[in-house]
């Protein structure tokens, strides 16, 4: 069956990168490069299919069921195609504008405050014969599809072979079908899952028992975005867990080298493409918030301007001291570090951190929002949680695109982050309650419980 299915898969997709070809290289460009990306959207759709089915001991009807989630997503993610956001009007197609003017050169010039390792997909985008929107977006839902995939398999490894076949299409549908996600990809043409998927990805390794192939993902994830940092502290519990050693952490500046050279080579100077976080560190400091549900979200209206500097000190503080609290408790209770305690811990990171911190946008939620829904699988009562961490997120997307904030407007993300602050609350509550009613096993497990 998985043969077959390989097969079916393989030439399904191979149909439609030469569908794209001959359109692409023959016909006349569209402005906004839908028409031509078409066929590389179903054949991202075939190779998703396959991957999902997999090795997965699926039947005919769950093989269905797969291709029928995967079919709706996708066909809503093309309806959202033509949606140009002001993220993309103002810098992304600039910036491909600029490499399609200058070639290699534009490395050289380049002035936009993402990494490398994007800029390098968007040198790509500028040498092929299609408009660049639908080009920007497939890369981000090529992000997206590695997301769903590696959280299913993530969900299938956290509560056991039993029903193996419905949590996974559960996780499947639940991150593709998650609206952060697909507006983030599909409207907003932003690159958050692309970070987010490496981070699932170096976290499922690393719970495999293949820590320098997780040290490298979480490295990558890191030259993608910045927001990675969020994840990167799920390292040291990792450490404590005895799933990765001390010597694997060479791996990430090799990794952030190899990933800068091209660049340097280019002609990029030093201080651009190794500084781009510094900088744009420094370009959203006048703000403590970006439309983010953070802790100053109920804070921002009633500080003065004269003491942002103050008030985003004790944020950074804040973070900090509530990341050393998680890995106090993380070592105290070391011998309980099984799966579902790790990915818990790695999601109260991506939670607490940017709920501290001042300065966050409204996107940086993302991992905490892929990883909660790995929490509400293995413990299906813990629904409130991650409903209150998903409206609080999803009030950032609102207020961007809607441009008025969700609920209570007059108090600006005020609402929202009381709501995500209930959220943390509640997670890093019923977190202490779990370590206080674990048992610990022989092998110094948790057991499983409902």
């Amino acid at each position: 069956m998985a043969g077959r299915l390989g097969l079916i898969a393989a030439c399904a997709a191979a149909a439609c990168l030469t569908v794209f070809a001959a359109r692409a290289y023959t016909g006349t460009p569209t402005g906004n490069g839908i028409g031509e990306t078409l066929p590389l959207f179903l054949a991202l759709l075939a190779g998703a299919w396959y991957f999902a089915a997999k090795g997965l001991r699926f039947g005919r009807r769950d093989m269905l069921i797969a291709a029928g989630i995967l079919l709706a997503g996708m066909a809503l993610r093309v309806y959202l195609l033509p949606g140009e956001s002001q993220d993309y009007d103002w810098f992304l197609k600039v910036w491909v504008q600029q490499f399609r003017d200058e070639g290699i050169r534009g490395f050289e010039q380049n002035r936009a405050n993402y990494n490398v390792l994007y800029l390098y997909f968007l040198y790509g985008i500028s040498k092929l014969p299609a408009g660049d929107l639908a080009l920007i977006k497939l890369l981000s839902v090529i992000g997206d599809a590695a997301l769903a995939l590696a959280g299913a398999r993530l969900a299938v490894r956290l509560t056991g072979e039993r029903r193996r076949s419905a949590v996974y299409l559960a996780a499947l549908a639940g991150f593709w079908f998650l609206p952060m996600f697909w507006l983030n990809s599909a409207w907003w043409a932003q690159c958050d899952s692309l970070y987010g998927a490496l981070c699932l990805i170096a976290l499922l390794l690393a719970l495999e028992g293949r820590p320098a192939w997780s040290v490298a993902m979480a490295s990558l994830a890191f030259a993608f975005k910045l927001q990675a940092v969020f994840f990167l502290p799920i390292y040291a519990v990792l450490l404590m867990a005895q799933k990765v050693k001390l010597r694997h952490a060479l791996i990430f500046p090799a990794v952030t080298a190899a990933v800068t050279l091209p660049a340097l080579l280019a002609g990029m100077p030093p201080d651009r493409a190794l500084g781009v976080y510094y900088q744009q560190a420094v370009i959203y400091n006048n703000r403590l918030e970006w439309n983010a549900s953070s802790v100053f979200g109920m804070l921002q209206r009633g500080i003065d301007e004269t003491a942002v500097a103050s008030a985003a000190n004790a944020g950074i503080a804040a973070a900090f001291g509530f990341m050393l609290i998680v890995w106090a408790v993380a070592w105290l209770n070391r011998k309980r570090l099984d799966d579902r305690m790790l990915t818990y811990i790695a999601f109260l990171l991506c939670l607490g951190i940017p709920y501290l911190l001042p300065h966050m946008h409204d996107r940086y939620f993302y991992t905490a929002d892929a990883l909660v829904i790995l929490i509400v699988l293995c413990r299906p009562k813990r629904w409130p949680v991650a409903l209150m961490v998903w409206v609080g997120s999803y009030a950032g997307y609102h207020a961007y695109i809607v441009r008025r904030y969700l609920m209570f407007a007059r108090y600006g993300m005020g609402a929202p982050a009381l709501v995500m602050g209930l959220g943390l609350a509640a997670a890093a509550g019923l977190w202490i309650w779990d370590l206080r009613r674990a048992k610990t096993t022989g092998n110094g497990q948790i057991p499983a419980r409902k």
